[in-house]
């Protein structure tokens, strides 16, 4: 596997266990939750890495045609909102 695709993998296995973190349990399967808790996602600033200087593009829907005109660049500091 060449170095930009094992990156790749690397970043979509990261993404996918903040994601898991992230992911809502039901109600009644957990203890009442602190006002102050945040998800792993939520509010915290993250760092834009391993795109090779490429950054990320920002999609309103998981199609190739849905780009929006806007993006982050590598090393950009950006906060996830849930």
């Amino acid at each position: 596997m060449s170095d930009t695709a094992t990156q790749a993998a690397q970043a979509v296995t990261t993404i996918r266990a903040a994601l898991a973190a992230a992911t809502p349990t039901p109600a009644s399967a957990t203890p009442a939750a602190s006002s102050t808790a945040t998800s792993a996602l939520g509010g915290q600033p993250m760092k834009v890495v391993n795109t090779d200087g490429s950054g990320v593009v920002i999609r309103s829907r998981p199609e190739d045609h849905a780009r929006v005109p806007d993006g982050f660049l590598e090393g950009e500091l950006v906060t996830a909102r849930c």
